[in-house]
């Protein structure tokens, strides 16, 4: 290694990554799914291998960042499910249904184009809806109480879109490590 000294690296384990893995599964309720985020290539270490360990491990979902890194982790043979975290345009959404992927949804405008260009392939797309706890990026307005009815009433749009399944809802908590719980 002395040649690479002036070099940082990281190691990975893959069969520590796999005992971490099924350690945080033994740790969760039974029916509690785990969502593994791989995005940036498993952040430089190599999406394709991780997520094959992980996938060994008993992972229950997969979370990238573009619909590009949901095709690789398909074509390496992962089959679990996987969610692309950002938006896609509506020329992908037959790549999305045939790679059987699942996608954010950030708003009721995004939502009916998925679903009308899903229902132009013949097809029922599986998404999740983003809600905005305080980051202030994307998603439906879910941080303060002014927001709370019309983002309900949003949620009920967006689940009445005909060929869209509602698989779940996803957030990026703002504050997760302050001190003061209340927000």
């Amino acid at each position: 290694m002395e040649k690479y000294k002036d070099r940082t690296w990281a190691e990975i384990n893959l069969n520590n990554l796999m005992h971490n893995v099924q350690t945080i599964k033994s740790k969760v309720d039974e029916k509690t799914k785990t969502m593994w985020v791989v995005k940036a290539d498993a952040y430089g270490h190599g999406a394709a291998k991780i997520s094959q360990a992980i996938e060994k491990s008993g992972a229950d979902y997969f979370a990238v960042a573009t619909i590009d890194e949901a095709i690789y982790l398909r074509k390496n043979h992962i089959k679990t499910p996987i969610l692309v975290l950002s938006s896609v345009a509506t020329d992908r959404v037959a790549q999305i249904a045939e790679n059987n992927i699942t996608v954010g949804v950030f708003s009721v405008s995004e939502a009916l184009r998925l679903s009308n260009e899903a229902k132009n392939i013949g097809s029922v797309l599986k998404i999740h809806i983003a809600l905005d706890t305080g980051m202030g990026r994307v998603g439906l307005r879910a941080y303060c109480q002014e927001y709370i009815q019309e983002t309900v009433e949003q949620i009920k749009q967006i689940i009445s879109f005909p060929y869209l399944f509602v698989e779940g809802i996803f957030t990026h908590f703002a504050v997760a490590d302050e001190e003061n719980p209340d927000y």
